[in-house]
């Protein structure tokens, strides 16, 4: 399996494991709600008192759903 992502930043692509497939999109809010997920409180507080530190570590602010970085 080969995931590219996009090099320069520009559009993130969000991913989530349904079952035996992975859901694509490049947005993670409608993913969130597609797959009724909530809020991950730990990433959300980490991004509010964190600055300039990359804190989601492919992470996204929604429970499981992960995001392909850039490059």
């Amino acid at each position: 399996m080969r995931i590219a992502g996009d090099q320069a930043g520009g559009v993130t692509v969000y991913w989530r494991m349904e079952g035996e497939r992975v859901v694509w999109v490049t947005a993670e809010a409608p993913l969130a709600s597609y797959s009724h997920t909530l809020p991950d409180l730990a990433v959300l507080l980490a991004g509010f008192s964190v600055r300039e530190v990359e804190v989601l570590a492919g992470q996204s602010h929604f429970e499981g759903v992960r995001w392909v970085p850039p490059g």
